[in-house]
């Protein structure tokens, strides 16, 4: 019964980044190039007319995954921004499957809603923290995603503590390749 009663499961995770919060933001923001640094995702399909790396309200993507080697597309909308200028900066997301994975036609109600907050904690080092909840559509959703409860907060948890360090790698790449620029710079002005 517990199964039928459930509506759903979420987390939190953080992750310390070196190197300074606009350029965590910026990879964040970076939604075209996703599937260059995120390993689950494969493809990404920008829904906004304007084409920019700039989160605002009403940003809407599709992305497609890979979960246990299958497909599935989720669509993604940015429901709030807070910009606190160089001490912090948060976007929620709201989540919704677009086609039926394999096997689950059922969750296509499922919803999943997260927040991205980065926090500046020294002058080039920041840390991001992210929420999520997943939230099931319909009783039997509810009821298949019971039958696994144990087994699916725990892979999803997985999944989204490695892209937080997915992201957290990729913009301290980003942060080195401008520094090194920046001597480049420096050593090409000296001659």
């Amino acid at each position: 019964m517990g199964a039928l009663c459930s509506t759903g499961f979420g987390s939190s995770r953080s992750v310390r980044v070196d190197c300074p919060l606009e350029f965590v933001w910026e990879t964040i923001a970076d939604l075209q190039h996703y599937p260059d640094f995120l390993s689950h995702v494969s493809s990404v399909h920008c829904l906004n007319k304007e084409k920019t790396k700039i989160l605002k309200r009403g940003t809407r993507w599709r992305e497609t995954r890979i979960f246990q080697g299958e497909p599935f597309v989720l669509l993604n909308t940015v429901t709030s921004m807070e910009d606190h200028g160089k001490d912090s900066r948060l976007v929620r997301i709201h989540s919704g499957f677009t086609e039926s994975y394999p096997r689950t036609k059922d969750l296509e109600q499922t919803v999943h809603t997260s927040t991205l907050i980065v926090t500046r904690t020294g002058p080039e080092q920041c840390e991001v923290r992210r929420s999520y909840a997943v939230v099931y559509g319909t009783w039997i959703g509810r009821l298949v995603v019971g039958c696994c409860r144990w087994y699916l907060p725990k892979v999803v948890e997985t999944s989204f503590e490695e892209e937080l360090k997915e992201f957290a790698k990729e913009a301290v790449s980003r942060y080195q390749r401008s520094l090194g620029n920046k001597e480049d710079f420096a050593c090409t002005n000296e001659h």
